[in-house]
């Protein structure tokens, strides 16, 4: 069975699928999880790796298959080929194959680079591979290992706590945020995407830190913070308080200046309006009835136009002026 491809022979002669009394060769392929559930277990059991899981599974069935020229002579074989896309196994079945000697060689094996026969191939035993136990211990099942491979995550490949995936001859490394790599050996600079709105960004090993310039807070420095600690984000309008007072202290000495210099304005006035009036009594003595009721009706007219909390919180009237 020497060829330059890698092949399976579960029973290499020929062989006529005639199509009548449901006699036929078919195939197909397995990928759900119950049908390879038992599939686990065959492996797991034949090659004592209780940690296979298959992902696919393909199995071609050569169904009441008659040798040729000998149509009453007829097989029934099953290959069955498991893999977890690392490591791949066949089963040979040898379902109903008890057939006398037609004088036809039988090849029964596979070569994945390396040819390997079965102990019956290319004899007479081999019409009547279903009478002998096979390598499973059981009769007319035999078992082989076609694509061995070692496990390559089993020497702590990945690095930076990186989850290993071992492959077919390889590996991949599903790394941690912040790291990249085959083995996730490269820190990533999250700098470089300017993460920072409003500060200045520090490179670390696996992550990035974020200086926040001077009223801003958060962790991408995008928020801003008033004088009294709150947090504003962008959509709100804080206002900023002096960190040494707060809302009503500030407000209670606006209105307090606001108000003596307002006092000071109104006694101003005062004094002018009552200096004003006793010149023009000096002057014109005679006209003193006058003078009062024209400074009452100026003083009421100023209340009235000014409409000023002077007026109204000093309580300022003709009588309080004479």
């Amino acid at each position: 069975m020497s060829s330059p491809y890698p092949f399976l022979a579960p029973f290499w002669t020929d062989l006529v699928p005639k199509r009548i009394k449901n006699d036929r060769v078919s195939y197909r392929v397995y990928m759900d999880k119950s049908t390879l559930k038992n599939a686990n277990i065959d492996v797991q059991n034949f090659s004592r790796t209780p940690s296979f899981q298959a992902k696919w599974m393909l199995v071609v069935t050569w169904y009441n298959t008659s040798v040729i020229s000998h149509e009453d002579h007829k097989i029934t074989v099953q290959c069955i080929l498991i893999t977890d896309h690392v490591s791949t196994y066949t089963i040979y079945r040898f379902i109903n194959v008890s057939i006398s000697d037609v004088g036809s060689k039988i090849g029964i094996g596979f070569n994945n680079g390396t040819s390997l026969s079965n102990p019956y191939s290319f004899t007479t035993s081999a019409y009547r591979m279903g009478t002998h136990i096979g390598n499973t211990g059981l009769f007319g099942v035999w078992f082989y290992t076609v694509t061995p491979d070692k496990n390559n995550c089993v020497f702590g490949t990945c690095e930076h706590e990186g989850v290993c995936e071992d492959l077919y001859r390889d590996f991949q490394c599903h790394c941690k945020p912040g790291f990249k790599g085959k083995r996730c050996q490269t820190d990533i600079n999250e700098c470089l995407a300017q993460p920072c709105d409003n500060g200045t960004c520090d490179n670390t090993v696996g992550s990035y830190h974020c200086t926040c310039f001077l009223g801003w807070t958060g962790k991408h420095c995008d928020s801003e913070e008033n004088w009294n600690n709150t947090v504003c984000s962008r959509e709100e309008v804080c206002c900023k308080m002096s960190p040494y007072k707060s809302h009503e202290e500030t407000d209670s000495g606006i209105v307090a200046a606001l108000s003596a210099l307002l006092a000071v304005v109104s006694l101003s006035s005062l004094a002018l309006a009552v200096l004003t009036c006793h010149f023009r009594r000096q002057r014109i003595p005679e006209q003193k009835n006058v003078t009062e009721e024209t400074y009452e009706n100026v003083t009421v007219t100023n209340t009235t136009e000014q409409g000023s909390s002077i007026y109204t919180n000093l309580q300022l009237s003709p009588n309080t002026s004479k």
